[in-house]
């Protein structure tokens, strides 16, 4: 966490400390405006949100992705603003069909690029408001504010076509390996009833275990 948060507050303190050296009435204004002051600076924190969590929590190493923290903490925050505004929020989740098999078959090293080249790949097909987050393991979320079914149906086929179109080159030292993959996904958009951003990853996770369940390479968004 970052400390410099506390340096308003303990400046603060300090302050108080001088100021009721010499108790009088000016003392007691002196405090009803510090703790004014501090109301305002944790208000603004608690605002920011981010500014409360270490940036080793906010993205993910491997990736240079933002870390699920981030992405539940955004989901949040964007349910609650589509609920408000009345506005489309849709989902996508995938991952990549078999990724075991390349860690075992060529190594944790290659796996760590197919997972950053993944990102990378995905980065070119999505928004420049769009959310893509790494979710651990070879899972990846995309939150889609203001966009409806189709449009993010739009957006999942172009993630997919691109990931999987041509296999990925990739080179460890003086190996080389191409890898080819497949992906699944499932896809969720809010609707009037969900009351919880929970419910709108279950659905989406829910139609990538369907897609899993039907043996990979497919899309599940209804």
């Amino acid at each position: 966490m970052n400390i410099n948060i506390f340096l308003f507050p303990l400046l603060s303190i300090i302050l108080v400390i001088l100021l009721f050296q010499d108790y009088d009435w000016s003392s007691i204004v002196g405090l009803v405006i510090i703790c004014f002051l501090n109301f305002l600076y944790f208000k603004n924190i608690k605002r920011e949100g981010l500014n409360l969590i270490s940036e080793d929590l906010i993205y993910d190493p491997v990736t240079n992705l933002f870390s699920s923290n981030y992405f539940r903490y955004h989901l949040m925050e964007d349910f609650q603003r589509a609920k408000r505004t009345k506005t489309n929020l849709s989902l996508l989740i995938f991952d990549i069909d078999h990724f075991k098999e390349i860690n075992i078959n060529l190594g944790f090293r290659f796996g760590d690029l197919v997972l950053k080249e993944v990102a990378q790949l995905t980065n070119n097909c999505i928004r420049t408001s769009d959310v893509l987050s790494y979710l651990g393991g070879d899972e990846f979320g995309v939150i889609l504010y203001n966009s409806d079914k189709e449009t993010s149906k739009m957006i999942g086929e172009r993630i997919i076509k691109k990931l999987t179109s041509s296999p990925l080159i990739i080179s460890i030292d003086e190996r080389r390996e191409s890898i080819h993959f497949t992906i699944s996904m499932g896809g969720s958009t809010l609707s009037d009833n969900m009351d919880s951003p929970l419910e709108l990853i279950d659905k989406a996770r829910l139609n990538l275990e369907k897609a899993k369940r039907r043996g990979g390479n497919e899309f599940i968004f209804d």
